[in-house]
Parts: structure tokens; C-alpha cells; sequence
């Protein structure tokens, strides 16, 4: 019968250490993008911004045929001045650094997932690959956040608590962030699978040769195509290998470092930092959770 591999999948108990992993990492993850944003935040949001007010709201209303306006719901737009953008960062920051130490459960957490959606719904056309990932991780990690971190450790707080026992909304938690780490990693390879430049063996140069400060110099790649060769079909390997390790159990940890090993490939490539570092904490819910003796 298919539904008791369903229920298996879906409403099984595990244990929530990896959430709580994954909840620091994402944190960390966060302050990195909300960082991104204190150098030009005002030159886009604020009342003489290039996306102030009076224009970003034209803008939707001409697209609200495809959207309509009040889906882009967001405290950013009543909000017009830099220093009042500058106060949004640090008090999305704040939270960010609450939700790392486990304080306020789900609270923190949706208020993470507010925080960035808000950013979203006020600029989308500035939006990249970073936001949906942090949209989504926070979405799900609001159905079950993992433990707090023990500021100070005792023979109590290391001891199995209530927090910490087997879930099932743990169990949800994982196999979402699963799947959409999945789905994410193969619809990625698909679309470079759709480039010419990919089959060609000349994406690697194309990347590095389009940043202003590549990790990976281009002036002596270019001497050397059989290597641009070589690093672009290598690229894409790691994803299909990737791709089929995840999933059995006797192959996942195998899969995970190919996908960080992928991870790090295209942080040299693209000189991209945040999107492969999020994908890398993607692929710690495949990590399995230590078992009690």
C-alpha cells in the first residue's frame, strides 16, 4: 500500500538537532543579507530613492494584472526616510540574532520570514536567488525551530529535554527543507542544461570573465580552455552525482559533500557568496541526527 511509505515520510518523529544546525546557519545567513543592503538601501527605498514610493507603487499597479497590489503587503512602505531604513535593518538584525539562540520559537522564526518578505514585497525587481531560498527556509522553520542554544551548558541542559524529543512536526520540518533543496538543486541543473554555453564547456569563463572581483582570475583561465572545459562539465557532474546520492541513506552523507564541494565550485566561479552558502545549509537536512544510546 502507498500510503504507509506516505505516512513514513511525512509523519514520522525525528529528532530536531538538525533544525537547530540549520537554524544558526540560516541566521548567520540572514545578517549577511541584511548586511548587504545598509550600503544602498536608502538610494532605493527612501523618499528620492530610484524605487521611492510614488514610483514603486505605479509600478505594481501596472503589473496587477499579473499580481494584484495587496499580496505585496510590507511596514516598508510607510516607511521613506534612510534613517527609518536603517532602523528596519537593525531591528530585522536583532531578530535574526534572537531566532540563532533558539529564544521565542516560532515567533522568531516567522518574524525572520516577515522581515525578509517584506523586503521582497518592496523591491521585487531587486529580488535574486538569495530571497526565496531565505523565504522559504524561515516558512518552514517556523513549523518547528529546533532547541534553543545552551548559552551555558550543565549536566541539565546537555540532558535529552522536551524540545529536543522525536516530532513529527520536526520530521515535517526536515523533509520540506529536503525537498525544496531537491527541487531547487534540479531545476538548477536543468536550466544550465538549457544553456549552450554549459555543453560547450565555456560557462565557467563566461561567470568569472561577468564579476568585477572573481575569486578565479580569468586572465590565465582564458589561456587554458581544456580547463574551463574541464571545470564547467566537472560543475555539472558534482550536481547530477549530487542529485543521486541524496536521496538513499546508505549514499546521503556521500551526496551532501558532493553538494558542498559543488557549493564551493561556484562560489570561486561566480564570486557569488551567499546563494552557494545557502544551499550548502540546504543540504544539512540530509544530514541524519545523532541517535541516543
Amino acid at each position: 500500500m502507498l500510503n504507509r511509505p506516505w505516512d513514513n515520510f511525512w509523519f514520522s518523529a525525528s529528532r530536531s538537532e538538525p533544525l537547530r544546525v540549520i537554524r544558526i546557519c540560516w541566521s548567520v545567513a540572514t545578517l549577511i543579507y541584511l548586511f548587504s543592503w545598509f550600503d544602498d538601501i536608502g538610494f532605493w527605498m527612501d523618499r528620492e530613492g530610484v524605487l521611492n514610493k510614488g514610483r514603486i507603487t505605479e509600478l505594481l499597479q501596472s503589473a496587477a494584472n499579473e499580481q494584484p497590489p495587496w499580496t505585496r503587503l510590507s511596514p516598508l512602505y510607510w516607511i521613506d526616510t534612510t534613517t527609518g531604513l536603517y532602523l528596519f535593518l537593525f531591528s530585522a538584525m536583532a531578530i535574526a540574532v534572537i531566532a540563532m539562540l533558539g529564544v521565542g520559537g516560532r515567533i522568531a522564526t516567522l518574524a525572520n520570514w516577515f522581515c525578509i518578505l517584506s523586503i521582497v514585497h518592496r523591491a521585487p525587481m531587486l529580488i535574486g536567488l538569495c530571497e526565496p531560498l531565505l523565504t522559504l527556509g524561515w516558512a518552514y522553520l517556523s513549523i518547528h525551530p529546533g532547541p534553543p542554544v545552551a548559552l551555558k551548558p550543565t549536566a541539565s541542559s546537555l540532558a535529552k529535554t522536551a524540545s529536543d524529543s522525536p516530532s513529527i512536526a520536526a520530521n515535517i520540518a526536515l523533509r520540506l527543507l529536503q525537498l525544496h533543496a531537491f527541487a531547487w538543486l534540479f531545476l538548477a541543473l536543468a536550466s544550465q542544461c538549457a544553456g549552450l554555453v554549459w555543453w560547450q564547456g565555456e560557462a565557467v569563463w563566461w561567470l568569472a570573465s561577468e564579476q568585477r572581483s572573481p575569486a578565479l582570475p580569468t586572465q590565465w583561465l582564458a589561456n587554458y580552455p581544456y580547463l574551463a572545459n574541464l571545470l564547467t562539465h566537472g560543475l555539472i557532474a558534482l550536481e547530477i552525482i549530487t542529485l543521486l546520492l541524496l536521496w538513499p541513506t546508505s549514499t546521503r552523507k556521500w551526496g551532501v559533500w558532493t553538494g558542498w564541494a559543488s557549493c564551493i565550485l561556484i562560489a570561486l566561479i561566480s564570486d557569488q557568496f551567499l546563494y552557494p552558502l545557502m544551499i550548502a545549509i540546504l543540504l544539512l537536512s540530509f544530514v541524519p541526527a545523532k541517535t541516543d544510546k
